[in-house]
């Protein structure tokens, strides 16, 4: 081969890397679909038949809510399956942004609820759940599909919710269904109020009795806000702070005032979970069907 062809192909190939890496992708996200919103559709979605299944399986104990899981099989796991799949047949891009927003955080709590129901209660969530770097089996696993998109937990967590809305508060809606992560409201978020809900959760959170402490210049803080620091906070330490100064009560806020790091505390992997010598009477209704009604 002479030389001049083999300049000419060594050319052609650095043309087709060139080409590959300096062009912009054309291949179009299938969840890009749901960065879309109708702001002119009013709808609103009820979803008053979880917060009856709430009051059947939970009770709020020591200012979380905690579930009875082992009472939920085997009738409370399958009402959950037609319930979701019930949520997964609306199409939430065409509903307003703050509707997208309560649809999205339900479904990925219920799935939440229902995968911890479906297992073994008594167990440590670590390696199911992991953490938003290295997520488990739980939250990767494709549980449905919505437009014909399936997803996972993890798919409506970083796809969806972090990437479509932004909302430093949106860390307070994210339920980990453990001991360490934020609580599980026992009232629905709805489109007319998810965003005051989520202020709502994040001062009770932040102001929690050893939720937050602060050492010299040092803020301990729950492990989630390091979780979400990148996609919520800019990756600032200075951010989160900030943020935690905003929910803070005046004692707490006065200790962060001077506050410059951040530390995690250690993650609790326990799940929120509570033990009756009775099970709670379950009188849950058929197949669940997510109408689009008042809302509230």
């Amino acid at each position: 081969m002479s030389v001049n062809k083999r300049a000419g192909i060594f050319s052609t190939i650095a043309l087709v890397i060139t080409a590959v890496f300096a062009a912009p992708s054309s291949a179009q996200d299938e969840f890009d679909v749901f960065a879309s919103a109708n702001a002119e559709n009013t709808q609103r979605i009820s979803y008053s038949e979880f917060d009856e299944f709430l009051k059947t399986f939970g009770r709020e104990e020591k200012d979380r809510l905690v579930i009875y899981y082992r009472a939920m099989k085997p009738r409370g796991v399958a009402y959950l399956d037609s319930y979701t799949d019930a949520l997964a047949k609306l199409t939430p891009s065409n509903f307003s942004k703050d509707e997208q927003l309560a649809y999205w955080l339900n479904l990925r709590n219920i799935l939440i609820v229902r995968a911890i129901g479906a297992g073994s209660p008594g167990r440590s969530l670590k390696e199911e759940r992991g953490d938003p770097s290295n997520p488990g089996e739980m939250w990767t696993r494709k549980r449905l599909s919505v437009e014909g998109v399936a997803m996972s937990i993890d798919d409506i967590e970083q796809k969806i919710i972090l990437r479509n809305f932004d909302n430093p508060n949106l860390v307070y809606g994210l339920h980990q269904g453990t001991k360490g992560g934020p609580v599980l409201s026992m009232k629905t978020f709805t489109g007319l109020s998810v965003n005051d809900a989520l202020q709502s959760l994040g001062a009770d959170f932040v102001n929690a009795r050893r939720s937050v402490s602060v050492k010299s210049d040092t803020v301990k803080a729950p492990a989630i806000y390091s979780w979400y620091k990148e996609a919520l906070f800019d990756g600032s330490d200075a951010a989160v702070i900030d943020h935690l100064r905003g929910l803070a009560e005046p004692k707490l806020h006065e200790k962060l005032a001077s506050a410059t790091k951040l530390a995690p505390k250690k993650f609790s992997y326990s799940i929120d979970v509570f033990e009756v010598r009775q099970s709670p009477q379950v009188n849950l209704r058929g197949s669940s069907t997510s109408g689009l009604g008042s809302g509230s």
